[in-house]
């Protein structure tokens, strides 16, 4: 009974350890994005979009984050973020949890001028398997920070969309 205990937690470990090989390198992710945008002055704005984000994972819970957005309202107003940083994941039952800091730039348009300014987020994501390799990011919730005409506004973002897992580590 000894041995087949030993042999049975053996089997265990080594299989834990497998796991380990079989990350993805990358994971491509692509959805909708609604962005409550507190602007320096005048009323909060409701804005619908878009965000792209491509992770490089450098280890089994840290990756690089490369983040795209464009949230648009009322016409000709627009918003892009680009920003970079880092995310840390914990694998679940049944997905991926993680948390991530970003930071890098906006441009911010309308109908008469453009603006670039600083941008930073961070925030939290639930990624529910669905498909060998294919995820469903069930929600990510931003703060979304940035620096338009030298005012800090104060912004919330809420994301859900599609996450693909490419690569073997």
């Amino acid at each position: 009974m000894k041995k087949l205990i030993a042999v049975f937690a053996i089997v265990l470990l080594t299989s834990c350890l497998g796991y380990g090989q079989l990350l993805p390198k990358m994971d491509v992710f692509g959805g909708y994005s609604y962005t409550r945008v507190n602007p320096t002055s005048g009323p909060a704005l409701d804005t619908s979009g878009w965000e792209a984000s491509l992770d490089y994972r450098l280890n089994h819970h840290v990756a690089v984050v490369a983040d795209f957005g464009g949230m648009y309202c009322c016409g000709m107003q627009s918003i892009h973020t680009f920003m970079g940083g880092a995310q840390l994941s914990q694998h679940v039952f049944l997905g991926t949890v993680s948390v991530h800091a970003l930071a890098g730039g906006a441009r911010g348009a309308d109908a008469t001028r453009t603006d670039t300014a600083a941008a930073w987020a961070a925030g939290a994501a639930w990624d529910r398997h669905i498909a060998p390799k294919l995820y469903w990011r069930v929600v990510q919730a931003d703060y979304l920070g940035t620096n338009f005409l030298g005012g800090t506004q104060h912004n919330y973002r809420l994301t859900t969309g599609l996450l693909l897992r490419l690569g073997k580590k």
